[in-house]
């Protein structure tokens, strides 16, 4: 029995299908923006190569009345989504996934982000699609920063993206409401 590791990278040994599953805390309520709104772009300070992965949105524990006030300014239909979502701004949970499809810097897009106005702020900005909110939300211990899901829940994530994002050309975004 051999005891070599396969040469290459991690990266480059996964099946062809595998989509990784990463994870990032936002404060609340950002992700029911994203996930039941017109918000499809995160920004953050710096750039990670995870174009393509999917990224699970995590509720950190803190509410922030300032945040709830911006978007409901942006988004008409923001009261209607949380009356009819509330689970998405339950604090400690991951309550949705979406695909990264592209990670642009703010000051180099242009017009690329024009479209996603007034959300893409940067410096740098996570174009997100196909967000689906999961079933079930699941208990997560958040953390600063992107992070690394595995086992069981990363499978869970794959399960009901993969299931979701077939309802994703359902959405509502002028009024927030994925289920019409």
């Amino acid at each position: 029995m051999s005891t070599t590791k396969p040469k290459g990278r991690a990266k480059d040994r996964l099946p062809p299908d595998f989509v990784r599953v990463r994870g990032l805390t936002l404060w609340r309520p950002w992700a029911l923006s994203i996930l039941a709104g017109p918000k499809r772009v995160e920004n953050r300070p710096r750039a990670w190569s995870i174009q393509g992965e999917l990224l699970a949105l995590h509720n950190g524990l803190r509410f922030r009345d300032e945040d709830a006030a911006a978007i409901h300014e942006q988004w008409e239909g923001y009261i209607l989504a949380l009356e009819r979502h509330p689970e998405l701004i339950r604090p400690g949970h991951i309550v949705g996934v979406a695909k990264v499809a592209n990670v642009l810097e703010l000051s180099r897009a242009g017009e690329r982000l024009e479209r996603f106005a007034p959300w893409a702020t940067g410096p740098w900005c996570y174009v997100l699609q196909e967000p689906v909110i999961l079933p079930k939300p699941i208990p997560w211990k958040g953390q600063q920063g992107l992070f690394n899901i595995t086992g069981e829940p990363a499978d869970e994530i794959r399960r009901a993206w993969f299931a979701g994002r077939a309802d994703v050309d359902d959405l509502d975004l002028e009024h927030g409401d994925p289920t019409r």
